[in-house]
């Protein structure tokens, strides 16, 4: 079993860096929770508390972001290695802000907030690999509050999308009526429509009913 840990922290990019005694060393005396789910079966539901990091290490799932009193969802697509909201471990908001599914049979790998920190006080390496990814969350949330008021439409449509993105992987399914979306533009309903025609005809996103498909970067 220790082997089959080994192989797995190997090329997880929170243990990049480290030597393969370090390796070895953190397998012998760190805890390692590991849980296997079914397709279909939620992993990770919204508001649910964070209790350590979550690693998705072998499959692949949906995320699924949900706007205020439910005014949109964005589905997202990932594969493994996944790591699910590590920002959430620490701080005053310990629980999940997204939904996760597994869409093929998944693999988890979990690790206790006390190993964590741990893992940050014995590993120099481990500790500027999460504060790496903590920072590249962080800017990536002072970029989206840029005010997009002087942006044209397709600019804050971009924007919009970015803001509520947690990865970036492509298609993107949101599910949103026109006068929401139009709201939080600050745009009307025909300048909406008029640039979402565009970008329909230009091949980068599908248009139905109350979904919108990003097939690629605006």
């Amino acid at each position: 079993m220790s082997l089959q840990i080994y192989d797995i922290l190997k090329p997880l990019p929170l243990f990049q860096g480290l030597g393969s005694s370090e390796i070895q060393d953190i397998v012998a005396h760190i805890r390692f929770g590991f849980s296997q789910f079914k397709k279909g079966q939620p992993i990770i539901r919204r508001e649910e508390n964070c209790r350590g990091l979550v690693y998705l290490i072998n499959g692949e799932m949906d995320i699924m972001t949900c706007g205020e009193n439910d005014s949109f969802r964005l589905y997202e697509h990932v594969s493994a290695p996944y790591l699910i909201e590590p920002e959430r471990v620490f701080g005053l908001r310990q629980k999940f802000s997204l939904t996760y599914t597994a869409t093929s049979p998944c693999s988890i790998l979990t690790v206790r907030k006390d190993e964590v920190m741990r893992l940050s006080t014995d590993y120099l390496v481990f500790r500027m690999n999460i504060l790496n990814i903590l920072s590249t969350i962080g800017q990536h949330r002072y970029d989206i509050l840029r005010p997009s008021i002087n942006r044209n439409p397709r600019e804050r449509i971009a924007a919009f999308l970015n803001a509520v993105s947690h990865t970036s992987t492509w298609p993107k399914v949101l599910k949103i009526k026109m006068t929401t979306l139009a709201e939080y533009l600050s745009m009307s309903r025909l300048e909406i429509s008029l640039e979402l025609n565009k970008l329909s005809n230009e091949g980068i996103i599908r248009l139905q009913r109350g979904i919108i498909t990003f097939h690629r970067t605006i």
